[in-house]
């Protein structure tokens, strides 16, 4: 008997240390080994239950650790290799592999893992407006990160930088530009000979944009592109006054407006595909293309009253409408203002309001219009700004844009885009309008005006005299 419990205490000591140690390894975390990859997925959850509180709880199994060979991608004789597809189904269940991911609570859905993005997807900065000399830079980044195609109508295109930038993505991109009948100033001409010579060697398809008027003098006035895919993966649009010429990203007063809207989207590749239609090949690369392998749908239904974008004849139409349906004043900068019917609307309407004007305003004989204007109660300023002190040449204004203050559904509206207020752009010109209810981009114009208004190089226009006009009693 003694015998026996001398034994019994000397296993106890004996053993004591390999159960501490077997302790040890049980709650000691298990090394990664190089076959094993990270905890991507919890298994499916256990059909055995238990009770609690009375009500039958499913109970998880324990996660499983999934080996990388579990996800390697079985390739068919013959074919490409290829990374394995985060989203593959492995044992069952959807997993997606990060490295830097933040893993979520389980769907009680379903039985697979929500695991956050590394970052959040950021929230669309657009409709935004560019001005002056950031629109070169803002075009050439949308140019730089577009991966599927660019489509244009310009109607002037000279800078070197950005055919350069376009042209070194010709090769991975599909794209066409639609170009206006040649310059009949010979300078302007020849730069834009230069350019298109660049633009050829590049491989990049031109056409020449045959205006439906008749009238010699009738162009393509449009300023737009078309990026398939930018930003989030999202098709964007850029518009506005400004032409692709190194004048117009240097000198002149300028805007552009990108948006990601697909209605807005949808109106401008409707019309480049009439445009098309209209349009020759005027480079060996333009004749390879039969039609423009480019779609896109409006996701809502359109207010006919409202359209987001205008074209050509029907633009004067929108307009009208818009100046109609003021209730509070009308602002804005206009390279041209010599559109009779217009001057006539808003005079008599005496709602007021500011508008810009370059300085070449008097070369345009709108003296009785702007007179008419300035009765109405509408405040005229023209900027005068040297390129630099030193220059003898002069800044252009070359806005394009109005802003009605209380318009239709009570609510601010603005007009940009590349006419004129003028019955050449409106009749005979291909032009086009953007019009948007976007607050953000109306207070984004507004700050421009305030801006080139308070400039010290501008000057408020003195009452002109009463001229004869058609329309004034």
């Amino acid at each position: 008997m003694i015998f026996q419990i001398r034994y019994t205490k000397i296993c106890m000591v004996l053993c004591f240390p390999t159960f501490l140690f077997g302790m040890e390894q049980r709650t000691r975390p298990a090394e990664k080994t190089k076959n094993e990859a990270v905890i991507v997925k919890v298994a499916p959850l256990a059909k055995k239950t238990s009770k609690a509180n009375g009500e039958t709880v499913k109970q998880p199994a324990a996660a499983k650790k999934v080996s990388k060979s579990a996800l390697k991608v079985k390739v068919k004789p013959g074919a490409t290799a290829q990374k394995p597809n985060t989203h593959e189904k492995v044992k069952g269940v959807n997993a997606k592999i990060t490295t830097k991911a933040k893993m979520l609570p389980q769907d009680e859905s379903t039985d697979e893992l929500i695991i956050a993005p590394a970052k959040d997807v950021a929230k669309s900065p657009y409709p935004k407006a560019y001005y002056n000399r950031d629109i070169a830079g803002v075009l050439k980044r949308l140019i730089m990160q577009e991966t599927k195609g660019i489509w244009g109508a310009i109607y002037r295109c000279n800078d070197p930088v950005f055919i350069k930038a376009w042209g070194g993505k010709v090769s991975k991109l599909s794209g066409c530009l639609m170009l206006s009948r040649n310059s009949e100033n010979e300078a302007e001409d020849r730069k834009e000979q230069l350019a298109l010579a660049k633009f050829e060697e590049f491989g990049l398809p031109i056409r020449r944009v045959n205006t439906l008027q008749e009238n010699l003098h009738s162009e393509m006035h449009n300023k737009f592109l078309i990026f398939e895919c930018n930003e989030f993966g999202k098709p964007l649009v850029a518009t506005g006054s400004s032409n692709a010429t190194t004048a117009a990203f240097t000198y002149h007063f300028e805007d552009i407006v990108v948006s990601d809207d697909p209605n807005v989207i949808a109106y401008y590749v409707a019309e480049l595909h009439e445009m098309f239609i209209q349009s020759k090949p005027d480079n060996k690369h333009a004749h390879a293309i039969k039609e423009l392998a480019l779609r896109f749908q409006p996701v809502s239904k359109i207010d006919k009253k409202f359209p987001p974008v205008s074209f050509r004849s029907a633009i004067k139409e929108v307009v009208k409408n818009l100046i109609a349906w003021e209730t509070g004043s009308i602002d804005g900068a206009q390279f041209v203002f010599i559109w009779n019917e217009a001057a006539e609307l808003w005079g008599q309407k005496k709602i007021g309001g500011s508008l810009m004007l370059d300085m070449r305003y008097e070369e345009d004989n709108a003296t009785s219009m702007l007179y008419c204007l300035q009765q109405g109660g509408v405040k005229l300023f023209v900027i005068k700004k040297k390129y630099y002190p030193s220059s003898d040449r002069f800044v252009c204004m070359h806005h394009k844009f109005l802003i009605f203050n209380n318009n239709i559904y009570k609510k601010p509206v603005i007009l940009v885009g590349s006419v004129n207020m003028s019955d050449k752009s409106l009749d005979e010109n291909w032009e086009n309008a953007l019009v948007s209810e976007d607050n953000s981009l109306i207070q984004q114009f507004r700050g421009k005006l305030n801006s080139m208004i308070t400039d010290k190089a501008a000057k408020a226009i003195p009452d002109l005299e009463k001229q004869p006009s058609p329309f004034l009693d």
